[in-house]
């Protein structure tokens, strides 16, 4: 689950690129008739990718529980005969023979995943650089020296705006260092997808997604479309009552500073939220009772890890927590595990992951649903207002760049010319304001090269529909109903066999629609989508709303 988040936080390893999504190969190569070895090696393939993925989350487990080294480029050693083109090959050659629509479905999952793989592990030299660069890499402003990881945090801290793009304007020398080495790893990508029998990388990214590249773009384009007016409203508030601005008047150096200034209105009463999950979980009436709980890890952030599901679920949880949405995040990835019938593991551990997410999404949305908070926290209906609005802008703004960052990579990638041009005008749709040139400099680093976006985006969407198919069929506060626990175990059963479009019909839309996403937003953006009165000429930045 999420292996390459899990990869990054805990070492750095060349195997571990890519999450566990899927979907059918854009094959340009004849693959030949599937023969009995092939079978037989397809079969051997299936247990090892099976016992490589269970060591693998063992080893994450005492990693993040216990503080346990871990050495996950030894274990894919471990496992190297699986990485082969014969192997590749031969379940390619299965998958297309199989005629049971199941079957079919489990072998496109593994399928999908020995080629990500595969192709992580061809770039391993360029992810080693990265890392290198962006751990040493050093900016200079005003005679002093600031790390590369310092920018951010340096941006959000400064209440000066012509300092915030001086700062960016000195990174620039890092964000050259970055792309050049991104330029030599889709290089490398784009020779070894078509070895797989990908048209191109675009298409091997798209097809980890369960997906093709036009749909994924039709995607992020209606995303855009659906939330235009939104994020006008909300982020022209935005604009003039944390900055003192107006939104066509910010830089992309002013975004952490708005955030920054915006923050969090309120924390929750409790560091503990397991009581407050565990009400949540009893007043749906599911069963918890097959989760391994470590709830005191000494890492301070929240893990599920789905190591044989459903027998097998783990969640671990911080000693202490500011903020529940991680925990509940976290929660309804482990809850979608444990229910998750029994079967081919290619549907438990690989399969859409998109549809995995969207049900951690919907637990980590109560933390921000203002009726939730006012159950479960004791918050004031104006503290619950206020963190509903906080949370919904930071979503709208993460959406809408999520959406943008699609449509400029699919673009570049089918060789349209002029990538900063590209991105310069994407990013300046998802933001509300013009780019200057330094801001558009980052199109060479800002990127989504496996288009995980995508994944992002339709989690977002189905949990919205979802939200409110609850709503509608059991009442507001649908937490507190059983009959909605049912119905949502119901959908977890699938595991990550089922697309989020066939979820949604499910639900009795006709497929993923974001419409609802928007009206979720809207229904907790509150006060912010009534602008303040434009500010008058002023020297300094306007102190924060409190």
């Amino acid at each position: 689950m999420r292996v390459l988040l899990l990869a990054v936080v805990l070492a750095f390893a060349s195997g571990c690129a890519t999450s566990a999504a899927t979907t059918s190969t854009t094959s340009v190569r004849r693959i030949g008739k599937a023969t009995e070895a092939d079978r037989k090696l397809v079969a051997e393939v299936r247990d090892q990718a099976a016992a490589l993925l269970q060591g693998q989350a063992e080893l994450f487990w005492e990693a993040w529980t216990k503080g346990t080294p871990v050495d996950v480029e030894a274990h894919y050693a471990s496992h190297e005969a699986l990485f082969t083109a014969t192997r590749f090959e031969a379940v390619q050659r299965v998958r297309a023979a199989e005629k049971d629509p199941d079957g079919r479905r489990a072998l496109h999952f593994l399928e999908s995943w020995l080629a990500g793989e595969i192709l992580a592990r061809s770039t391993a030299e360029h992810s080693t650089r990265l890392a290198g660069i962006e751990a040493a890499a050093t900016f200079g402003l005003d005679g002093e020296k600031h790390g590369w990881r310092e920018l951010e945090p340096m941006l959000a801290a400064e209440a000066d705006p012509e300092r915030r793009a001086a700062m960016q304007q000195a990174a620039l020398p890092v964000l050259h260092s970055l792309g050049e080495v991104l330029h030599a790893k889709r290089e490398r990508l784009e020779a070894v997808a078509r070895t797989l029998g990908y048209e191109s990388t675009l298409d091997a990214a798209a097809a980890l997604r369960q997906s093709s590249p036009a749909a994924i773009d039709a995607l992020a384009g209606g995303v855009l479309a659906a939330t235009d007016g939104l994020h006008t409203k909300a982020f022209t508030s935005l604009a003039r009552r944390q900055l003192g601005t107006e939104l066509g008047a910010l830089r992309r150096s002013d975004m952490p500073r708005l955030f920054s200034s915006l923050g969090l209105f309120v924390r929750f009463p409790s560091a503990d939220a397991l009581p407050a999950l565990e009400a949540t979980l009893q007043g749906l009436g599911l069963d918890a009772s097959a989760l391994r709980v470590e709830p005191r890890a000494p890492s301070g952030r929240p893990l599920a890890l789905a190591v044989a599901p459903p027998q097998d679920v783990r969640l671990a949880l911080p000693a202490a927590a500011r903020d529940w949405a991680p925990i509940f995040h976290e929660a309804g990835l482990a809850l979608h595990a444990a229910h998750t019938a029994p079967g081919a593991f290619e549907h438990a551990l690989l399969g859409n992951e998109a549809s995995a997410e969207a049900f951690a999404v919907l637990f980590e949305n109560l933390t921000t649903n203002p009726a939730w908070l006012r159950d479960q926290t004791g918050m004031t209906a104006a503290e619950a207002a206020a963190h509903a609005s906080t949370a919904a802008a930071r979503r709208l703004y993460q959406v809408r760049r999520h959406a943008a960052r699609l449509g400029y990579q699919i673009a570049w990638a089918n060789g349209v010319d002029q990538p900063r041009a590209l991105y310069r005008a994407a990013m300046e749709r998802a933001y509300g304001f013009p780019l200057s040139g330094t801001d558009a400099a980052w199109y060479a680093v800002d990127q989504d090269e496996w288009l995980f976006g995508a994944d992002a985006l339709r989690a977002w969407m189905l949990a919205a529909m979802i939200e409110e198919h609850l709503v509608a069929t059991h009442g507001e506060a649908w937490w507190l109903s059983a009959e909605a626990g049912r119905a949502l175990a119901a959908l977890m059963e699938s595991g990550n066999r089922e697309t989020p479009d066939e979820i949604a019909q499910r639900i009795g839309a006709k497929a993923l629609d974001p419409q609802a996403f928007v009206r979720q937003l809207e229904g907790r953006l509150g006060v912010l989508l009534t602008p303040p009165p434009a500010p008058a000429a002023k020297e300094a930045e306007a102190a924060p709303a409190s």
